[in-house]
């Protein structure tokens, strides 16, 4: 059975929102997936991530992730101090949403968004270091009932990855 979601950005164009009142909303509306923004929920209790897990089951609506990472969390980056920071933020991301359930998490999970390639940098490093980290994660993410999907974006919000084809031999030797 085909599922169908909605982003919680259609009813706001605020990143920080609340997320509760959009549950019931989507079961009304028809929807089965409510798509929420995750760098929010890392901000959140654990207290409240749960609730909001809870009251997604009680409507049965199921959740997704959305994440757009900051320059400060880039996993892809080649100073090996924010890609540590990345990794530790990825991981307390999917370890939260393993305790809400599991489920999804997508977007520019495996890069910065937006980032623009400077003049001089070499793109392989950014791929190189993308790599050792989503190796990494993909770990976590599995003991922790998670999938981490790319969202491939074009190339005026990042130059990682813009085409499917870059992406699927990234993936394939993860």
């Amino acid at each position: 059975m085909r599922k169908i979601g909605i982003y919680y950005a259609f009813w706001t164009h605020e990143w920080v929102a609340d997320f509760f009142p959009f549950v019931p909303k989507v079961k009304k509306l028809g929807y089965d997936i409510l798509e929420v923004h995750s760098g929010i929920l890392a901000d959140w209790t654990e207290s409240k991530r749960l609730e909001l897990a809870k009251a997604a089951k009680g409507e049965g609506v199921q959740l997704s992730y959305g994440l757009g990472c900051s320059a400060e969390y880039d996993v892809s980056s080649p100073d090996e101090q924010i890609r540590q920071n990345g990794l530790k933020y990825m991981t307390s991301l999917i370890q939260a949403v393993g305790r809400m359930g599991g489920g999804v998490i997508q977007g520019s999970t495996y890069c910065a968004w937006p980032k623009k390639l400077e003049v001089g940098e070499s793109k392989q490093q950014y791929v190189d270091q993308s790599f050792k980290s989503m190796k990494e994660l993909a770990r976590v993410a599995e003991d922790s009932n998670v999938i981490v999907n790319m969202e491939i974006l074009n190339r005026f919000e990042q130059f990682v990855f813009n085409t499917v084809a870059e992406a699927l031999p990234f993936v394939s030797a993860i």
